[in-house]
């Protein structure tokens, strides 16, 4: 019984580990009205790409933000993200 139990906890493992490898996020820019930029879609903790600056008539851009912190293109994707 005990063979079965931990054969069936390792099978769960297993399962769920290959699970999570396969997910993907997906990483949506908004540029406040200046020109599109494309979204990406990023394999679960791997990093986006930093996508060319848009541009809008009479500004300056500042750069990426997730809220009120400049995002770091460095930093792995966990889940999905607008900014």
């Amino acid at each position: 019984m005990k063979k079965k139990i931990f054969t069936f906890f390792i099978l769960a493992l297993a399962v769920l580990t290959l699970a999570a490898c396969g997910k993907e996020y997906k990483v949506e820019f908004d540029s406040d009205g200046g020109s599109a930029v494309t979204s990406q879609t990023v394999k679960a903790k791997e990093c986006a790409t930093e996508p060319a600056a848009p541009t809008k008539e009479g500004y300056t851009f500042a750069g990426w933000y997730n809220g009120e912190t400049l995002f770091d293109f460095n930093t792995a994707i966990t889940a999905n993200i607008t900014l």
